[in-house]
C-alpha cells in the first residue's frame, strides 16, 4: 500500500482542507468522521517548492527528513498535506520545527473536539 496521495486528492484537500500553520509548516487536512477503531495506514504528500531549495538534491533530502519525522510522530489525520513554507538551514532545525508543528496541530484539534462536545 502507498503512502503518498494521488495528485487529485492532493487538489482536492489544497482547495477544502483545513489549514495550520506553525514554523515554517504547514499542514492541511481533511477533516473526516472517525470509523471507530479501524485500523489505516497515514497517507500525505508533502510539498517543496524551489523557492525554498533550488536543487532537487536539497528538496529530496528535506522529504527525507520529513518521512523519517511523520513516521515518528503520531498524527491523528488519514490523510494531509504538508507544505515547506520557510527555509531552514540545519537538519535538526527541520525536524524540531516538524515536531513541534505536529504536536501543536494535535493538540488544537483535541481543544476543538472538547469544545464541539461543550457546545
Amino acid at each position: 500500500m502507498r503512502t503518498s496521495l494521488s495528485r487529485r486528492k492532493v487538489n482536492h484537500i489544497l482547495k477544502k482542507g483545513r489549514r495550520y500553520s506553525h514554523r515554517g509548516f504547514t499542514i492541511i487536512y481533511e477533516e473526516k468522521k472517525e470509523l471507530g477503531d479501524k485500523k489505516t495506514r497515514k497517507r500525505y504528500s508533502i510539498l517543496i517548492g524551489k523557492k525554498i531549495a533550488q536543487k532537487s538534491v536539497k528538496r529530496n533530502r528535506i522529504k527525507r527528513i520529513i518521512r523519517e519525522v511523520v513516521r515518528e510522530t503520531q498524527i491523528k489525520h488519514d490523510e494531509f498535506v504538508i507544505l515547506c513554507t520557510q527555509k531552514n538551514k540545519t537538519e535538526s532545525e527541520i525536524k524540531k520545527n516538524l515536531i513541534s508543528a505536529l504536536k501543536k496541530n494535535n493538540t488544537e484539534k483535541d481543544k476543538n473536539k472538547r469544545l464541539e462536545k461543550i457546545s
